[in-house]
């Protein structure tokens, strides 16, 4: 999935950052994908996990755009923050090793995520990245 390469490339490009000690480099990069989203939140209509995903096409579905990047991010963001990063870095581990030479679809991490931590992220997944707009309150 679209959301899974781009909003995983877009935490890790902040999270690396973050781990190599270049926290104000990262501050920047997380606070860019918030403004982003509120920037656009009247208007952002995108859905950063649509159904039908290697289905559609990107440029003309509006699922190529830094909303979308920001959202997979920052809900990944989120999920770390619940779970604790040791947990989260387990995850990441088990996803990269169980998905390793295939592609793998946002149910697929949640699948995994569940597996490595216990924690099933299927429904704020799906009201956030299913929805335009903001992460829910009760998410997370």
């Amino acid at each position: 999935d679209f959301e899974v390469s781009e909003g995983m490339a877009s935490y890790l490009e902040a999270r690396a950052l973050d781990e190599v000690g270049e926290t104000a480099a990262a501050a920047d990069v997380w606070k860019n994908y918030k403004d982003t989203l509120t920037q656009n939140q009247a208007t952002d209509t995108t859905v950063a996990w649509p159904d039908g995903c290697n289905q559609i096409d990107v440029v003309a579905s509006g699922i190529y755009s830094r909303e979308s990047y920001a959202k997979g991010a920052l809900f990944l963001r989120a999920v770390e923050r619940h779970v604790g990063t040791a947990n989260f870095d387990g995850f990441l581990a088990l996803f990269f090793k169980t998905w390793l030479h295939r592609a793998a679809g946002m149910q697929d991490l949640l699948d995994v995520l569940e597996a490595a931590t216990g924690y099933d992220a299927s429904a704020c997944a799906a009201a956030y990245l299913k929805t335009p707009g903001p992460l829910p309150q009760d998410c997370l």
